[in-house]
């Protein structure tokens, strides 16, 4: 009985090698399946839009706006400062264009007027540090006569579309072009005519927080 004790325990040892050594070898690969994965999941984490780590952006803007009315377009230097919100991955909600200023017109009329422009803006990254976007909004323009005191209000479709280059994780330069729509009947001597479209194109540097 010894004997044959001690054979089956030799038979039962042999066994278990082989068993032990092929569930080492897919314990190995279990393990080995995330370590793949792992750079993977960087890459991704990597590529994923700085915009979604930036629900804040505070814009400087620059641009040229090229009046068509009279008898030969006129460029006229826009600059403006603008507020954006990152609603999600893809979609972002700005206000821009705050305006005020004095204005004169050749019928002698002078006039205190502001304005603001409201859009959102749909965006996808084709590169980690580079964005395309689209900008849909409206501009109203609106004041009052200096001479008479009689209010005014002026609206524009604005369209707008560029690239944005993400210099650092918290700061962008954007080349944009688009154009303003007016949708409304002259409300001013000095109003431009409905259906007037003016192109645009521009510098914006962003802060994003």
């Amino acid at each position: 009985m010894g004997r044959a004790t001690r054979a089956l325990w030799l038979v039962a040892a042999c066994c278990a090698v082989p068993a032990t050594a092929s569930a080492q070898e897919g314990a190995g690969l279990r393990l080995a399946e995330p370590m793949a994965a792992a750079p993977i999941e960087a890459m991704q984490a990597r590529e994923s839009t700085f915009a979604m780590r930036s629900r804040f952006s505070l814009f400087a803007q620059a641009g040229l706006a090229l009046s068509l009315r009279g008898p030969e377009p006129s460029p006229t230097f826009l600059p403006s400062m603008g507020v954006a919100f990152q609603l999600t991955e893809h979609l972002g909600l700005g206000v821009r264009s705050f305006r005020f200023g004095v204005m004169g017109s050749t019928a002698g009329q002078t006039s205190v007027q502001g304005g603001a422009n409201v859009y959102l803006e749909p965006s996808v990254f084709v590169d980690p540090r580079v964005q395309l976007y689209a900008q849909l909004g409206v501009t109203v323009n609106g004041g009052t006569t200096w001479t008479d005191g009689s209010p005014f209000a002026d609206v524009d479709l604005t369209v707008r579309a560029g690239v944005r280059f993400w210099v650092t994780d918290w700061m962008t330069i954007a080349v944009e072009a688009g154009f303003d729509l007016r949708l409304t009947e002259p409300s001013t001597p000095y109003s431009l005519e409905q259906g007037t479209l003016t192109p645009y194109i521009g510098l914006t540097v962003g802060f994003h927080f």
